[in-house]
């Protein structure tokens, strides 16, 4: 993973933590997948770090870097 998606990355993992599931003892992963309400309320920061990660792999992002956030 490149440095650049960290702090997306961990802004994701302390919201899904953050919500009722993660509150409960839920994985990040498991209230992702398995509870709704949890991947809505973090959808956005989802997004962000999926075009974060898609951007590691496209060359012309590469040479023009990734957009901050």
């Amino acid at each position: 993973m490149g440095k650049s998606c960290k702090g997306i990355r961990a802004e994701l993992i302390a919201c899904l933590i953050g919500t009722p599931c993660g509150q409960n003892g839920g994985s990040p992963k498991e209230c992702l997948h398995g509870h709704p309400e949890a991947a809505a309320a973090c959808d956005q920061l989802r997004k962000m770090y999926f075009e974060c990660r898609r951007g590691n792999l496209d060359m012309r992002k590469r040479i023009r870097g990734i957009d901050g956030y």
